[in-house]
Formats: structure tokens, C-alpha cells, sequence
């Protein structure tokens, strides 16, 4: 019998946003069951940068209920769980989530949605789930940030 907890499927894809493609034209993409694989952590927190950049930038999605309705579909979602948690994440009011713009292009607003993404898509802390804590740190996101070449360097 095996007692290690089953890792959580953004976590086994090297995918912590739980993205169904590539948004970084670097990444070589295979999917699993709809969702993309990557080769490393590192590529998967990319294409999760380059994705909420893509959906804050040039779709216009600037609130919390504009982005989650449409990154996380109530097809496969509770929007309205989605929707709270990332507004509290975020430190806003629960009457913010249809009305607050996210200034995503602050990096460090970014960086916190980027993590907020990670844990509700995950289900847990990632750091509690594997031993490779790193990715899900503020450095490696703000590295994978800049990498994706939306954001400077800080």
C-alpha cells in the first residue's frame, strides 16, 4: 500500500497554474488529461506568468471576478469560492472583487496574484506537498516573471 499522499496534479505537471496550453513560446508542451505538462517547474511558473500577463494586459481582464471567470471557468470551478479567495489573497473587500482594478503591472501585485494562483489551483500550500519548496517562493516566481519578459527586473 502506498501511505505517500498523492501529489496534486499542477504539482505532478510542473504546471502549479493548472494552464490547458503554453503561453510562452519557449515551452515545449505535452498534455495530460487537457492540461499541460512541462519540463520543469520553472517552465511551468513561466507560462503561468506569461498568462496572467496575457489576461491582464491584452484581454483586459483587471478585476478579480473579470480574471477568475474567465482563468477558471464555473464549468470546473466554484467561481464564487475562486472569487473570494483571491480577493482576501489579494487583501481586498469582498464588495472589491467586481470593481478594484488587480494592478497586475506592479510587480509585486503581480507576484502575489501568480502565488494566490498557485495555492487555490493546488489545493494546499504547495510547500507542504513536496519537497521542492523553491518554486513557490516569492524569488522563483518574480525570476520566472522577468523571464517571461512582461515584467523588468526589480
Amino acid at each position: 500500500m502506498n501511505l505517500t499522499p498523492k501529489l496534486p496534479r499542477g504539482i505532478r505537471n510542473n504546471n502549479p497554474g493548472n494552464l490547458r496550453g503554453a503561453c510562452w513560446s519557449k515551452s515545449r508542451t505535452r498534455l495530460n488529461n487537457g492540461f499541460a505538462t512541462f519540463d520543469t517547474m520553472h517552465e511551468g511558473l513561466t507560462n503561468l506568468a506569461c498568462c496572467v500577463w496575457q489576461f491582464y494586459d491584452h484581454l483586459k481582464l483587471n478585476t478579480v471576478a473579470a480574471f477568475v471567470s474567465r482563468y477558471a471557468p464555473a464549468s470546473e470551478n466554484d467561481l464564487l469560492s475562486y472569487e473570494n479567495f483571491m480577493a482576501a489573497w489579494m487583501g481586498f473587500r469582498a464588495s472589491d472583487i467586481g470593481s478594484r482594478d488587480l494592478n497586475l503591472f506592479h510587480t509585486a501585485n503581480a507576484q502575489r496574484w501568480i502565488g494566490g494562483i498557485i495555492r487555490i489551483e493546488n489545493g494546499v500550500p504547495p510547500h507542504s506537498v513536496t519537497p521542492r519548496a523553491e518554486w513557490c517562493s516569492g524569488p522563483e516566481i518574480l525570476a520566472a516573471m522577468t523571464e517571461s519578459g512582461h515584467w523588468g527586473a526589480p
